[in-house]
This record gives structure tokens, C-alpha cells and sequence, in this order.
């Protein structure tokens, strides 16, 4: 955990395995479920979101049992790694009743408020999301965790970009920006942190300080071996290349990129995104036919991960496509 939190999943990934090794050998399962949470924490930052949860089911059911308060912490976790995975709708449900648990018992649980508004942006829409982020940054806060606290500040600024503020998101997020620097206890969320940052300066109009961040989160997140977060910066940088003369060749590599990333990680919420992007490429260059197509595989992707809102937005773009080809 400790090499985790100085941004190194990869290594971090790689110990567990080890451990992993030697608990198969010994039969030890009550290690294994000491350990629950931080093997959790390893595999989905290192984006082996499902060898994770593999590992984890030697560990009993907890899986499928009802939450409670000895459980809900793993279930909170597990609830994000399959909202990445695609199932949204699930994920959300679980982290609302981990939330409900928690109060039973006054447990201040910032982070699971953090991760409900990550499942909100995923979902692609507003649902109370400023308060779980207030309520996450006050309960951190109280707390003492600068790693909370950075967690907090990046599900602020994700409420704010889900209202349609991305100046006031920039302001949070240039705010938080030491406390996922190299040496911070948040550094592991750098890569996200950043990519979020470039993801709005780019809509304020600001390209070339976009492509700089999404650039910085991609090397953090490699240099990390952050793979979820190497998929969000990626994503961060298919945007900016989007807006700027970039050439064919660059734009092809880093989809081809996003693509085998998706399939190595299993996180296939981010499918339909993909699409999106090249759905906007091909409009941009002049290549009709294959418009319709991505809008298309997007929208499927979406619906299929729960997406409802996103699928919503792509719909429309299907139906203007339509339109516009009718006439054609």
C-alpha cells in the first residue's frame, strides 16, 4: 500500500501477486480477507480490475452478501471497479447502500462520496452530485487524510464540469494540484487529476495548455503504471487532437492505443467513449460513412454499461446524422 500511495501500481501490483503466491501455497484465506482492501485498491489502480476481484473470491462470498458494516468498505471498492467495468447501474446502487450502512453506524466514509460522483461523470449526469463532493471534502477534512482530501477536491471539480462550470472546476483542480504531486500522499490520483484538468482547460478554449496537461497526466500515469488513469489521459489527448490540426497518423496510433488498453484492462465504460471521439474525427475529416457507424458502436457500448444520459446525448447525434443524410 505504501509503494501505491507514492505512485507505483505497478510495483505495488506485483508484491500482491507475490503474496498471492505464497497464500495459494499455504492455504491462508483469513490473510487474504485482512487484506481485502488493499489488494483492491492495488489491482484496480493498476487497471486488473478483474484479476482482482478473481483473487478476491477465494475469500467467501462477501461478494454477494447483504453490505454491512464489517464489509462495506471492500463492497464500496468493489463497486467502482465495476462501474469501469461497465456495470453502472449496480455499482451505484452498492456504494448508495454502503453510504446508508455507514451512517448507521456515524462512519465518515469521504471517499465512497468521491467515488459516487466518479460514477456520476461516467454516467454522464448531474444527480446530487456538489453535495456527496462537499460532503466528501468536509468529512476528509475532518478526518486529517490528505489522500481523502485530494480525492474530494477531484470529485468537486467533477461536480462542477457535470453543472457546466469548467472555470470554477479549473480553479479547484489547479488548487489540489500539489496534493497529487510526486511525493504527496494523493500522488497515485495524479494521472486523473490531470487528465480532468485538461479535459476542462480544453473546453475554456486553452489547446495548448490542454495538450501540455493531458501530455503531463499520461506520463505520470505510464511512469506509475496507472493504467485507468493512462486510458483517461489518453482519452484527455484524443480531445485535444480533436480541436488542433493534429495529423491522421498521431490520432490513429493513440485510438489503436486506447483500444488494446480497454481490452488489457477490462475497463469498458470507456468503449463507448473511444467511439465517441472517432465518431468526431471522421465528421471533422470529411468522412461521412463512417460517422453513423461510430455513433452507432458508441451508443450500444453505452447502453450496454447503463450510461443512460451519454446514450442520450449520442441518440441525438445519431438522429442529426440521419437528418442530415436524408438531406443529402
Amino acid at each position: 500500500v505504501f509503494i501505491l500511495n507514492q505512485g507505483d501500481a505497478r510495483e505495488a501490483a506485483l508484491l500482491i501477486e507475490e503474496a498471492m503466491t505464497i497464500l495459494d501455497e499455504t492455504g491462508d484465506v483469513q490473510t487474504l480477507s485482512r487484506f481485502r482492501i488493499p489488494v483492491l485498491n492495488v489491482y484496480f489502480t493498476a487497471g486488473r480490475i478483474q484479476r482482482g476481484l478473481e483473487v478476491l473470491s477465494r475469500d467467501g462470498d462477501w461478494q454477494t452478501q447483504p453490505i454491512d458494516l464489517e464489509n462495506l468498505a471492500s463492497r464500496a471498492l468493489r463497486a467502482i471497479a465495476l462501474a469501469y467495468m461497465g456495470r453502472l447501474t449496480e455499482a451505484r446502487q452498492d456504494l448508495q447502500t454502503a453510504l446508508r450502512v455507514a451512517a448507521t453506524d456515524q462512519r465518515r466514509v469521504s471517499w465512497v462520496h468521491a467515488y459516487i460522483v466518479e460514477v456520476d461523470y461516467l454516467f454522464g449526469r448531474y444527480d446530487n452530485s456538489i453535495h456527496h463532493a462537499q460532503t466528501a471534502l468536509i468529512s476528509a477534512d475532518d478526518f486529517g487524510s490528505s489522500m481523502f482530501a485530494s480525492m474530494a477536491k477531484r470529485a468537486l471539480a467533477t461536480a462542477h464540469v457535470l453543472r457546466g462550470d469548467d472555470a470554477l472546476a479549473a480553479e479547484v483542480l489547479e488548487e489540489g494540484r500539489a496534493a497529487v504531486a510526486e511525493g504527496a500522499a494523493g500522488h497515485q490520483f495524479e494521472g486523473a487529476h490531470l487528465a480532468l484538468l485538461a479535459e476542462v482547460r480544453l473546453r475554456l478554449g486553452e489547446h495548448d495548455v490542454a495538450r501540455s496537461l493531458a501530455e503531463e497526466a499520461l506520463a505520470s500515469s505510464i511512469g506509475s503504471g496507472a493504467r485507468l488513469w493512462e486510458i483517461r489521459s489518453r482519452i484527455a489527448l484524443a480531445n485535444v487532437l480533436l480541436e488542433t490540426d493534429a495529423e491522421a497518423q498521431e490520432f490513429n496510433r493513440l485510438v489503436i492505443c486506447l483500444q488494446d488498453l480497454i481490452a488489457a484492462t477490462g475497463a469498458t465504460i470507456f468503449q463507448g467513449f473511444v467511439h465517441s471521439i472517432q465518431a468526431r474525427w471522421y465528421s471533422r475529416h470529411g468522412q461521412p460513412g463512417q460517422v453513423k457507424l461510430a455513433w452507432e458502436q458508441a451508443h450500444k457500448c453505452f447502453v450496454e454499461c447503463g450510461a443512460q444520459a451519454r446514450a442520450e446525448q449520442v441518440a441525438q447525434a445519431i438522429a442529426a446524422v440521419s437528418s442530415y443524410s436524408v438531406k443529402a
